[in-house]
């Protein structure tokens, strides 16, 4: 239990410092994004649909400060 704990608290620290990098709010013309995405669909249980997980992929483009474009590819 206490070997779970540091393994899963020792994972997090190394995703949050990885992502941290790229946490920067600035919009740079002429950059590619690639826009990793998961989640999933829980329904209520009177509606005879199943529950799913869901995941995706995004790649997008910055023309200029102002527009952009994306596209997005989901499962």
């Amino acid at each position: 239990m206490k070997l779970t704990k540091s393994v899963v608290s020792v994972c997090l620290m190394v995703c949050l410092m990885v992502l941290a990098g790229t946490a920067t709010a600035q919009i740079r013309p002429g950059a590619v994004t690639l826009s990793p995405s998961i989640g999933g669909y829980v329904f209520e249980g009177n509606q005879d649909l199943k529950d799913k997980p869901t995941y995706g992929l995004g790649l997008g483009y910055n023309f200029d400060e102002h527009w952009a474009t994306e596209a997005v590819v989901s499962q």
